[in-house]
């Protein structure tokens, strides 16, 4: 088990022994650990000092406005935790990736509409930090586009039988996404009936019913079939 890490040029460092060093993913959580702690204490300090007056069975004295001030770092608090909480995600996610574990995370990129439904924009992103690339490309015609995490799930490759696509009747929507581990995304597609049907996506790219889907369900398609393509995956 590997001891504290000693600061460079500190005292008596040399007297330690030698252990094997701390490695990345642990120094990781040892630092995410505390940031996490010390959220905490702040962010609970300020939740007593708001609810002082209500607590129960011995109301409580509210916080100088000073020692808000600071607590709440000039109203940066919340700002920060996120910025904080996206920069952990990214460096997690890229301390897997670096292990060579690989990931079972992808990134969407989703857009809300008026009737309260959501219309996926781009699918499978690899990282984190490609979907915010991604969003940021999006964002001046999507302005309310935001990224959505999912896990990948893997169906062994099978798919539906092409030949049921010229079934489908009435308005065609894109159901779903499902990621095989071998070959393209697997598209669900359900028509008015609310019968789908499954296949991958370069079939459903080239098939004669492509034509018919919502041009946002076309342009995943379309990066699917891309992405696939530029990852060694093409025909």
């Amino acid at each position: 088990m590997a001891t504290e890490i000693i600061p460079e040029g500190a005292a008596g460092a040399s007297d330690f022994p030698h252990t094997d060093p701390v490695t990345t993913v642990e120094l990781f959580k040892r630092l995410d650990e505390q940031a996490r702690r010390w959220l905490s204490l702040i962010e609970s300090t300020l939740e007593t000092h708001r609810n002082a007056a209500h607590i129960y069975p011995e109301p409580r004295e509210p916080l100088p406005q000073w020692a808000v001030d600071r607590l709440e770092d000039g109203g940066q608090l919340r700002a920060s935790a996120e910025d904080y909480r996206l920069q952990r995600a990214m460096l997690r996610e890229a301390l897997d990736l670096a292990s060579g574990e690989g990931s079972h995370t992808r990134y969407e990129i989703w857009d809300p509409r008026p009737n309260s439904r959501f219309v996926r924009l781009e699918i499978r992103s690899e990282s984190l930090q490609e979907a915010r690339e991604r969003l940021d490309l999006l964002k001046e015609r999507f302005p309310t586009a935001h990224i959505v995490q999912v896990d990948v799930r893997h169906t062994g490759g099978g798919a539906s039988d092409p030949a049921l696509l010229d079934t489908l009747v009435g308005k065609l929507w894109h159901a779903g996404t499902s990621y095989p581990s071998e070959g393209n995304e697997v598209f669900e597609i359900q028509d008015d009936t609310g019968r789908t049907v499954s296949v991958e996506a370069q079939v459903l790219r080239t098939h004669a019913i492509f034509e018919r889907l919502s041009l946002e369900a076309q342009e995943t398609v379309k990066h699917s079939v891309a992405h696939h393509t530029t990852q060694g995956g093409g025909q």
